[in-house]
């Protein structure tokens, strides 16, 4: 799944964001988009590291300080140091994974 499918996406979000020359996607300020963009690389990143796979940060620079400039914004430390950012991600009667150290089951698609 990383490398077949993951890993195009975010390879594109690493040209992208090293041809504009920004800290995030569509200026040096964040914006709706970049919201969405961090929270499912956040999930790939708890996911990797669930079944062992590398971070999809590894060798995408530019990701890799978009994922920390965002989580580094003062405005939205309270919410990254709450118990509402331990939750799941994904309901779990509905997803193979629903988050760090949630139980993958036997039967669920392998990374």
């Amino acid at each position: 799944y990383f490398a077949e499918k993951a890993a195009p996406f975010f390879d594109k979000q690493e040209k992208w964001l090293a041809a504009q020359g920004t800290t995030f996607f569509a200026g040096d300020a964040p914006t709706a988009a970049d919201f969405h963009v961090w929270e499912m690389l956040d999930q790939h990143i708890d996911f990797a590291s669930d079944v062992g796979a590398a971070s999809p940060l590894e060798g995408r620079e530019k990701l890799a300080a978009f994922h920390a400039a965002f989580k580094a914004l003062p405005q939205l430390a309270s919410y990254f140091e709450s118990d509402a950012y331990q939750l799941p991600c994904n309901v779990p009667e509905f997803a193979f994974w629903s988050g760090k150290g949630s139980a993958i089951p036997e039967d669920a698609p392998k990374a």
